[in-house]
């Protein structure tokens, strides 16, 4: 672009602008552009620069009244020199085409960086820079990079558009980074990189389009975040691991945050729980209790799922195989079993109220089997001296001895049979209402008595397994609140 002279030149053979006599030595007001000189006087009067109506610019349309080169934009946002005083908030620009990479990188600025409306044909990079803040409002950028950098105030990249990646990892923000409406398109595979990043007030992430690319919060620490669900991008594109806020202020509803942080779990198809407990840190903070232990029970199922899935593969990552794959199989058909009773039953331990509801489904149960078996004469005294009495042999052909018998006199001073008493008693082991010693299924009378009997022994144990993780749960043994 320029040929090169005494010792302003920097790599690439594009100048570098430290003081007004740099600009004179490389022809002054003749070498800068319309534009340019617009730009200077309104920095010394410390007023906003608005080019051509202050409009985005075509490149097409572009002309020297448009065009800004990155090293004079660069010595203003620097604050210009003793000969060139940018005076008032800082640089104030508006409707620019920025030709050339702008790199702050390790510098400080003195006042506010502004560029509305711009269009940058290359990237701005600030790595390790100090500034005060930065608006970009509706911008066209290439390439932002602040990585590790420290801006003192608020960061807008409201409806900007990027063609590649915006790298934030490091960086640190005393205000708020707006991002409300911003278009990123992270071409090369990173949309935002925000590693780390550290907003003291908050991210507004309203309105949000990603093209393409990762938008990675990993480890970021945030005051408040205002964002809708929409705005994020799916699973496999969305990194919240590590991320820590305050409060949000959106959409909390259960269904959509769910979703929200599942589809920032996964990283590299490797499940990690920290979304999950971060947000039901936040609802328990809410005083939505319930809402915090279902979120902390989905964190517990897709952990126990990524648990399964990486038992199928070797300690390098490779798939098994062979005898090697079936066994972790079938240990996995048991794991998913012992899984699915105690989220049935306790959900995890988070919901340990559950059992309750499975154990009066077990009991419901056995007694709709008890009823039927009784109707049909399939129940006896559980008593040997009763069963081989004159009064029980006469009954016993008949069609329903055990109701007969029960009316005459002897049967009267004998426990009176209740199938809601019965089934409870078969079910509930820490009960003992007498019914399962006074009355015995039969297995030779009907097809209900033999499905009963049959049935009997998987209900007792299903009651004994329901009942004792519910108790464990209750008092406190696996019962955990997060």
């Amino acid at each position: 672009m320029w040929k090169a002279q005494s010792g302003i030149w920097g790599d690439g053979g594009v100048a570098i602008i430290r003081t007004w006599a740099d600009i004179a030595a490389l022809g002054g007001d003749s070498w800068l552009t319309p534009a340019e000189t617009a730009l200077i006087e309104a920095c010394r009067r410390g007023v906003e620069c608005r080019l051509q109506g202050g409009k985005r610019p075509d490149p097409d349309d572009a002309g020297p009244e448009r065009r800004i080169r990155a090293n004079v934009l660069r010595y203003l946002i620097l604050g210009g020199c003793p000969d060139c005083v940018v005076r008032g908030r800082g640089l104030q620009l508006r409707g620019a085409f920025i030709e050339g990479e702008i790199d702050l990188s390790f510098q400080e600025t003195s006042g506010a960086t502004v560029m509305i409306d711009c269009h940058f044909d290359a990237p701005l990079v600030a790595r390790q820079a100090k500034l005060r803040s930065l608006e970009l409002r509706r911008s066209l950028l290439d390439r932002l990079d602040l990585q590790g950098a420290h801006i003192t105030g608020d960061v807008f990249l409201r409806q900007a558009e990027t063609r590649r990646d915006v790298l934030m990892a490091g960086a640190r923000i005393g205000g708020q980074l707006d991002c409300e409406g911003a278009i990123f398109d992270g071409a090369q595979g990173a949309a935002l990189m925000a590693q780390r990043l550290t907003v003291e007030e908050g991210l507004v992430w309203r309105d949000v389009r990603v093209r393409r690319g990762t938008v990675s919060l990993h480890s970021a620490r945030i005051g408040v975040l205002a964002d809708d669900l929409a705005s994020w991008p799916g699973r496999d594109d969305l990194i919240l691991d590590g991320l820590i806020y305050e409060q949000i202020v959106g959409d909390m509803d259960l269904a959509g945050r769910l979703a929200w942080a599942e589809a920032g779990s996964y990283v590299d198809d490797r499940f990690h729980p920290q979304p999950f407990s971060a947000l039901s840190r936040l609802y328990r903070e809410m005083g939505r209790d319930g809402d915090a232990r279902r979120v902390l029970r989905m964190r517990e199922r897709h952990l126990r799922q990524d648990n399964r899935r990486r038992r199928l593969r070797g300690p390098d990552g490779a798939p098994l195989t062979g005898m090697a794959r079936a066994g972790a199989l079938v240990g996995n058909l048991w794991r998913s079993a012992c899984d699915g009773v105690l989220r049935a039953t306790t959900g995890y331990g988070y919901a340990p109220f559950r059992s309750l509801i499975v154990l009066a489904l077990l009991w419901l149960l056995t007694t709709t089997l008890a009823h039927l078996a009784w109707e049909a004469g399939d129940f006896a005294p559980n008593a040997a001296p009763i069963l081989v009495s004159n009064d029980w042999q006469t009954l016993a052909s008949g069609p329903q001895p055990a109701a007969v018998w029960s009316s005459t006199a002897p049967g009267r001073d004998w426990e009176t049979f209740n199938r809601y008493a019965w089934a409870a008693d078969l079910v509930i082991p820490i009960i003992d209402l007498n019914q399962t010693d006074a009355w015995a299924v039969s297995t030779s009378r009907g097809p209900w008595g033999r499905w009963l009997w049959r049935a009997g022994f998987f209900l007792n144990i299903a009651g004994w397994i329901v009942t004792a993780l519910g108790a464990a749960a209750i008092t406190g043994i696996i019962r955990r609140d997060g």
